[in-house]
């Protein structure tokens, strides 16, 4: 009887604990960016208490090559599915990056790349494969207008960001 009542408890306080984690937990807003012309969805997620703003304006873009951004009050997060003079080889594409500014391997929801400073915007840059036609490169930058290295990393390695780029969700259509 006493063991049953242990089992009883037990099994009782890890529901009453999952259920509390999961009723608790921060609600998310996810947005998708879908190209038409490769056949692919990128999304990304969000706290829902957030302030952000989903764009696919280019007046919103920083550069043409944009297909979307997320802005925030403290950073930006363009996205570009990029398909020109792209051969499929995706190794080819971080083994180039590899030699830029502050490059090394990332990883973001399992997904792995390869992520460098890029000193012309004042960004760091995130290149991630999506299959042999295109791969995704998305563009962090800071809302802060100072145009320093340092304040572009300190946006890329906030916790804020860390956590949206690891919501990132890629799919073929």
């Amino acid at each position: 009887m006493y063991r049953l009542m242990k089992k009883i408890i037990f099994s009782n306080f890890i529901f009453i604990t999952i259920f509390t984690f999961i009723g608790c937990g921060v609600r998310l807003t996810t947005s998708t960016y879908t190209s038409e012309k490769n056949n692919v969805s990128v999304s990304l997620s969000y706290p829902e208490k957030s302030n952000c703003n989903f764009s696919t304006n280019e007046n919103d873009f920083r550069t043409s090559s944009e297909n979307a951004i997320w802005i925030f009050d403290d950073f930006k997060i363009a996205l570009c599915v990029v398909d020109s003079n792209f051969d499929g080889d995706f190794e080819k594409i971080k083994n180039e990056s590899l030699t830029k500014e502050d490059a090394k391997e990332v990883t973001f929801n399992k997904v792995s790349g390869i992520s460098y400073y890029y000193s012309p915007y004042n960004r760091y840059n995130v290149k991630l494969p999506i299959n042999e036609k295109c791969y995704l490169e998305l563009h962090i930058y800071p809302s802060d207008p100072k145009y320093d290295k340092d304040v572009a990393l300190k946006a890329f390695a906030s916790q804020d960001v860390q956590e949206v780029l690891n919501t990132i969700k890629i799919s073929e259509n």
